[in-house]
């Protein structure tokens, strides 16, 4: 005999939270949107600190967070960063120098990184 158990939408969605794969709610919720208003900017040189990156993008809107990803115990920083916008739209616009240069260095911009995902 075999009895089969039907989970309800809430017990599967429970069960997938701390998994490597989370469905998220398509509300806009706090996560969310911190994830959407934030863009990931690769190629960074490596003469450039947060400040420098704050005012950079600050011609597009209000910045809520700069981050350099940096080495484990040490101050140089792996040319990477996240900027964290106040509004999507201001990310978005920012998410459009990608390709273009930051002290004679082309550098990579994605839109709307998913941080819960990223392991550095």
């Amino acid at each position: 005999f075999f009895f089969f158990k039907q989970k309800t939408a809430y017990e599967m969605l429970r069960s997938l939270v701390g998994s490597e794969m989370c469905i998220r709610d398509s509300k806009n919720t706090e996560e969310n949107s911190k994830d959407e208003r934030t863009i990931f900017v690769s190629n960074v040189p490596k003469e450039v600190d947060e400040q420098y990156l704050r005012s950079y993008f600050a011609e597009f809107g209000k910045i809520n967070n700069v981050e350099l990803v940096r080495n484990e115990g040490s101050k140089q920083h792996k040319g990477r960063a996240y900027v964290e916008f106040v509004n999507f739209e201001d990310a978005k616009q920012a998410a459009s120098l990608d390709g273009s240069t930051m002290k004679d260095q082309e550098i990579k911009i994605t839109l709307g990184i998913n941080l819960s995902l990223i392991h550095i």
